[in-house]
């Protein structure tokens, strides 16, 4: 018994351009059994965020907001750990040293992109400081970091 015999008795055109064109028709069916199993081997796209990785809200204490802070100097983020305590230092529109934050909690240290001698860092300061903070950091070029120690309670 030829195979879908009883498809051919009801449709007979289909049937002949079948027969006529199998060659061409296992081989488009083959290709695309390949295409279906390489693309179900396919390892998906690693995240974006390491699931382990907690959140930084979660690392905040009451009262704290977290500022990403852009750094004069990428240097300055490879002297840094998380949990250490720094001051912040900017400059004044007149060029003078001006003290922007003082014990601020050091909670992430992204890689440098490598496109520019700036780093940033992401700290957890006080409610009351966090806006003064984001503005400074971006009316100027960067910030300087004053190492004070190392957090004592890490939440």
């Amino acid at each position: 018994m030829r195979p879908l015999s009883h498809l051919a008795t009801r449709f007979p055109k289909a049937a002949r351009s079948l027969q006529r064109h199998r060659r061409i028709v296992a081989a488009t069916v083959a290709g695309l059994g390949v295409l279906f199993a390489l693309t179900s081997l396919q390892q998906s796209p690693a995240p974006t965020v390491p699931l382990s990785e907690n959140r930084i809200s979660d690392s905040l204490r009451t009262g704290e907001v977290a500022v990403p802070v852009t750094l004069t100097s990428a240097s300055s983020a490879s002297a840094l750990s998380i949990g250490d305590l720094i001051d912040l230092v900017g400059t004044t529109p007149e060029g003078a040293p001006e003290v922007l934050a003082t014990s601020a909690r050091v909670l992430r240290i992204p890689m440098s992109t490598g496109v520019s001698n700036s780093s940033f860092l992401v700290v957890a300061v006080d409610q009351s400081l966090g806006t003064t903070l984001a503005l400074s950091s971006t009316k100027n070029s960067g910030v300087a970091v004053i190492i004070r120690g190392t957090s004592t309670s890490q939440s």
